[in-house]
């Protein structure tokens, strides 16, 4: 049996998007991939957050159906020049529907 570990975001999953950007120093042209959903926070706001795919060209992003709440396994880091919060998804464990509490 495995654990969960690790940093999570639970978000209500909308979409996956894709965009392919052209690097304008070398002309490469490089997807950009991301989960995009809702997330809840506990002052009752509610924010659409991304979280970007890895770098490795063959993850495969699994199915997921939108308007379900999932648990995603991320990696945070901070965009200390947006002051933002960036996630990038894990490639060890795959998202999960979240748990529901009574």
């Amino acid at each position: 049996m495995a654990r969960l570990t690790g940093a999570f975001v639970s978000l209500l999953y909308e979409r996956t998007d894709t965009f392919d950007w052209a690097d304008p120093k070398t002309g490469v042209v490089k997807p950009i991939r991301n989960f995009v959903g809702l997330m809840s926070h506990g002052d009752g706001c509610v924010t659409r957050e991304q979280i970007s795919f890895p770098r490795d060209p063959q993850y495969q992003a699994p199915q997921l159906t939108a308007g379900v709440q999932m648990l995603f396994p991320v990696i945070a880091t901070v965009n200390k020049s947006k002051q933002k919060i960036q996630y990038t998804i894990r490639t060890d464990m795959p998202p999960v529907p979240a748990p529901e509490f009574a």
